[in-house]
């Protein structure tokens, strides 16, 4: 007969129950037998299991799925001969010395029913979750101490890390099956009314946390709704476990309330539901304690007496609990009240507006250019840009007394310097520092452009368009989730709770990376993401050099093998700009991350057109016009030679300013295979423009087209004061017509246009 028994449960993981299987079997402790239950695998897991010819395995199979807790009873009442019982499972890892050690300490100490450990949380890589696995790491505790943790803060005990008596099923009784969450906190519950358990404090067990698990008890409304019946169904076994001689022991802060003979433990347990926390469980079952209690007229006359408490003050109580968020719904409705009439206030004003343009004469003359216009989307757009050249045209010079820099120390942001205090045309070359004549006339006559870095370049977008946020129409979810990595550097901690907010408008799981510079900042945003559930999480560390840049494309380069999407992100606070840019960082965001409906557009958006590589937020309203090489153009020319690029001051330039933006991994892979290393940008020292990662900001577009891929623009209508060049998406066609239709080219613009009145200096 062997000493212990292993039971191991199986459903759906034909990738890991191989592994899972091997650590059971390479035991230093081989005294055991291994029971193997499948719950009617879809997947190759069945087969796996019956390719193994060892004698010490028993397998199972269940002819209908009933759930893991079935399979374990079965095991327990028919199958287990072992004096001690091991749970394992088809995706965990037992470290090769978990049974030895578990089963020396439970044959030394005899008054131990159970034994569990620490473990490991791991990724579907066998990778390590650092940030996952404190939940499991506790000390040990009493058995009325563990009583006391189970009801006021949960289940805090790794299931597959248990090796225990079997005597204990015995007496306490195996797994509820009507328990889909919680059947291991419930039998621990009841274990530890009659037994003794201990944590063993080394780490034996590799715990896997799927993405599926992770946000197991989160985002799904049935789990959310499960859960908290059950924890209800927990939180009402106190009532008949605890007695009047084990009730203090669990609870001793709450020994106030002893009155000896004459105590009632579920009134004490009222009391402890209703002074600890904001539980609305507790309190509920408070309410229901009290209720009965009250009921009975003999108990109603012993709680009057020694406790003082009485109907009156069950009434009292009963107004003061909301554990139905009665008030809280109630607030909502009103809300909702009041912003439904405010839109329709809103819907009015606008259809009185519409409805005096549709009576005016100018657009009753316009109907049939309309009727035209409207069924040809490319003649729309050229229309638009005839529009477009023509008011630049009647328009007065525009005065220009700003350059478009970047500053910033641990971030890539746009500064507005000043330039010069003479006009120069809006759309310019170049804004030379010293003085230019405000009216260009003949070519022939214009001074000659200065040596890089004494001049300023400017040179706006003239015909670009961008596409609105969210798509307007309904969009599939699509069959496979993006394989997606958010890469943040995070150079103010502080922002951690704006970027998560944010970052859980992303309607599939991801894996984010951040980066950040100093240990005490990665240690804060590793316990700020301590409750974090989208997916996995790596914190790493990155000199302070190279503003965002660099970490981006240095200490993550990489993670952009292994994913096919990821996202650029960082804590842009633009300091220099003052109130003017105090919105800038909020405005790419929202753009980029402002609704679910957003996101989904976006990757609506990638999913359409293979060949879109880059998709990033309009310019901010008062960058966009400022616009240009800046004082980088002579950096950038020699930097692009090096993934076979050839720059031009005659050709367009446009760029994702503020360098956050969504993109396709293989869309900057030119830059990534310059392979930069941190020495090739210079150490922080308040640099304003000119650097490195000024140069790359600027880039980013060059390398998508130069990658083959396309790039567009985004914007939120809302954020922008002038939304002229911003396209709404009607439906999936025009999406990819549109796409291809308004491209705005950077590297053909280069060698096929030159603007007039300056001479090329290249």
């Amino acid at each position: 007969m062997p000493k212990v028994s292993v039971i191991l449960t199986s459903f759906n993981h034909d990738k890991y129950i191989r592994d899972s299987i091997e650590s059971v079997l390479q035991q230093a402790f081989i005294d055991f037998e291994l029971i193997i239950w499948d719950d009617t695998s879809t997947d190759d897991s069945w087969e796996i299991i019956q390719s193994y010819n060892d004698s010490r395995i028993k397998a199972f199979r269940n002819l209908q799925n009933k759930g893991a807790v079935f399979g374990i009873n079965k095991a327990i009442d028919e199958v287990a001969r072992g004096e001690y019982i091991a749970i394992h499972h088809s995706d965990d890892i037992w470290e090769l010395d978990k049974l030895a050690k578990q089963v020396d300490f439970l044959d030394a100490n005899q008054g131990i029913g159970a034994v569990f450990c620490y473990a490991q949380a791991i990724d579907q890589s066998s990778m390590p979750l650092n940030n996952q696995d404190k939940l499991f790491s506790q000390p040990n505790r009493s058995r009325h101490e563990w009583l006391n943790h189970f009801f006021l803060i949960g289940n805090t005990l790794c299931h597959p890390s248990i090796l225990i008596r079997k005597q204990c099923y015995l007496a306490c009784g195996t797994y509820r099956d009507m328990l889909a969450l919680m059947p291991d906190v419930d039998m621990w519950t009841r274990l530890c009314t009659q037994y003794e358990i201990h944590v063993m404090t080394e780490c034996l067990l590799k715990f896997r946390l799927l993405n599926d698990k992770i946000n197991n008890n989160v985002n799904h409304p049935t789990l959310l709704i499960r859960q908290s019946n059950e924890d209800y169904i927990l939180l009402q076994q106190y009532r008949t476990l605890l007695k009047k001689e084990t009730i203090f022991k669990v609870f001793p802060d709450f020994i106030t309330y002893d009155r000896g003979e004459d105590t009632d433990p579920e009134y004490v347990l009222s009391r402890v539901c209703l002074e600890s926390g904001d539980s609305f469980l507790r309190q509920l079952l408070a309410i229901e304690i009290l209720f009965d209690i009250l009921n009975n007229p003999v108990r109603k006359q012993v709680i009057e007496n020694i406790y003082g408490f009485s109907s009156t003050d069950f009434i009292a109580l009963t107004g003061q609990y909301d554990v139905f968020s009665r008030q809280e719904l109630f607030n909502l409705r009103v809300e909702s009240s009041e912003q439904i009439s405010n839109l329709n206030h809103t819907v009015d004003q606008q259809s009185r507006y519409i409805k005096l343009i549709e009576n005016s004469f100018s657009w009753k003359i316009t109907r049939p250019l309309r009727n035209t216009l409207g069924s040809n989307s490319s003649l729309r757009i050229m229309s638009r840009r005839v529009a477009n050249t023509i008011w630049s045209m009647i328009q007065p010079p525009q005065e220009i007394h700003e350059c478009l820099l970047s500053d910033n120390v641990g971030d890539t942001d746009t500064q507005l310097t000043p330039a010069s205090d003479d006009d120069c045309p809006a759309d310019s070359v170049d804004c030379p520092i010293e003085t230019v004549p405000s009216s260009l006339g003949d070519p022939a006559q214009q001074p000659q452009l200065p040596p890089a870095g004494d001049y300023c370049h400017i040179a706006p977008p003239a015909d670009d368009y961008c596409f609105a946020m969210p798509f307007n129409y309904l969009i599939e979810k699509p069959a496979i989730m993006p394989s997606l990595a958010v890469i943040c550097h995070l150079y103010y901690p502080e922002m951690l709770t704006e970027f998560k907010d944010y970052l859980s408008n992303i309607p599939f799981t991801f894996d984010l990376f951040i980066t950040t510079d100093t240990e005490e900042k990665k240690k804060a945003i590793a316990n700020g993401l301590l409750d974090w559930n989208k997916g996995t999480v790596e914190v790493r560390l990155a000199p302070n050099q190279g503003r965002d840049i660099a970490p981006k494309l240095i200490t993550c380069v990489d993670v952009y093998d292994r994913y096919e999407f990821f996202l650029h992100i960082h804590s842009k606070k633009s300091l220099h700009g003052g109130e003017a840019l105090a919105n800038w960082r909020s405005y790419l965001l929202e753009t980029l991350l402002g609704s679910e409906k957003i996101v989904a557009s976006i990757f609506e958006a990638f999913n359409s057109d293979p060949k879109l590589g880059i998709i990033a937020p309009e310019h901010f309203d008062l960058v966009r016009r400022r616009i240009g090489w800046g004082s980088n153009f002579d950096a950038a020319k020699q930097f692009s030679n090096q993934f076979g690029v050839t720059l031009s001051l005659n050709g367009k330039i446009d760029f994702p300013s503020g360098s956050m933006f969504w993109g396709r991994s293989a869309a900057i892979k030119p830059l990534l295979d310059v392979h930069l290393a941190i020495t090739d940008f210079p150490p922080e020292s308040n640099q304003s423009d000119a650097t490195l990662a000024h140069v790359i900001e600027r880039l980013y577009f060059f390398v998508c087209e130069q990658a083959g891929y396309r790039w567009f623009k985004i914007a939120c209508p809302a954020l922008l004061k002038n939304t002229e060049r911003v396209l709404l998406v009607e439906n999936k066609e025009s999406l990819i017509q549109s796409i291809k239709s308004t491209q705005y080219d950077l590297l053909t613009s280069a060698t096929q246009k030159t603007k007039q009145g300056f001479t090329d200096v290249l």
